[in-house]
Formats: C-alpha cells, sequence, structure tokens
C-alpha cells in the first residue's frame, strides 16, 4: 500500500503498521509537494461557487496477456 499522510502523522500507537522514518518522509513530502495544487483547486471551488469534493485515484493496470508465438 501507499504511503497514507493520515497514517504518517499519527502516534506510533495508532498506526495500522510501522514506517520507516524514510518512509514517512516521503509521505509527508507527498503532501507538501500537492498542497499549492489543492489550494489552487479551493481557489477555484469557491470562486466559482461550485464546492464539493475532488476525488483522485490511482490504479495500476493489470499486464496484457503475453501470446505465446511459435
Amino acid at each position: 500500500m501507499g504511503p497514507s499522510a493520515v497514517c504518517t502523522v499519527r502516534s506510533d500507537e495508532a498506526r495500522q503498521a510501522a514506517q520507516s522514518p524514510a518512509f514517512r518522509l516521503y509521505a509527508l513530502g507527498a503532501a507538501v509537494a500537492v498542497l499549492p495544487f489543492a489550494l489552487v483547486a479551493t481557489v477555484v471551488e469557491v470562486t466559482a461557487r461550485s464546492g464539493g469534493t475532488i476525488y483522485i485515484e490511482a490504479r495500476r493496470e493489470p499486464a496484457p496477456e503475453k501470446v505465446a508465438t511459435e
């Protein structure tokens, strides 16, 4: 599973799984990196008066099956 900003900032006892300090730094860095985009999206929603939820999900597509050729 990928990094979770929420899980990263939780105390050690509240986490579902142990995280290395490097992994925590990576997750926090990713959250900071997308913060400007989130702020711009918020300004656009407020300006357009169309508040709502933006949901982005990344998924991996399964690799295509290889056809054996002889």
